[in-house]
């Protein structure tokens, strides 16, 4: 199976209707109306790739975050198996993750509803270190990482 195949029979089983996938391979998912995964499927490298912004890393206490990240990423033990990022141009958490194309559609599946799920999670993390430092910008749900949708 290729990676927009893959993508494709995600989009059908989750119910999302037809997907349209750009030239590049890449495509949007919105669930629960705010949270963004950016699908980018490389059929040259054969990965199925998910990527989102999770928010703006708060100015206070950025080493008690830093240490959530990477205490989350050891063995993807806070994360799923997805990896979080810090994009230092935007200042903004990231999380990521990719498949092989030839993923079974049941783990693709499950895949994909625990990045979301860990999405929501980190978002609302942020959300309550954002809370204790008051000047920290609010998430930004934007495209991420430069993609169309």
């Amino acid at each position: 199976m290729t990676a927009r195949n893959l993508l494709l029979e995600l989009g059908q089983r989750l119910n999302l209707g037809q997907i349209e996938i750009d030239p590049d391979g890449t495509c949007l998912l919105v669930f629960d109306k705010d949270l963004e995964v950016e699908m980018l499927a490389d059929d040259a490298k054969g990965r199925l790739m998910m990527m989102s912004w999770v928010g703006y890393a708060p100015h206070e206490d950025r080493e008690a975050l830093f240490r959530d990240l990477l205490s989350a990423n050891l063995l993807g033990r806070g994360t799923g198996a997805a990896v979080l990022g810090f994009d230092h141009l935007r200042d903004m958490v990231t999380l990521h993750r990719d498949l092989p194309a030839t993923t079974e559609i049941e783990q693709a599946v499950g895949a994909l509803e625990a990045f979301v799920n860990y999405l929501q999670a980190w978002r609302t993390h942020l959300t309550e270190l954002a809370s204790a430092a008051p000047e920290t910008a609010q998430a930004d749900t934007a495209m991420p990482f430069g993609l169309r949708a």
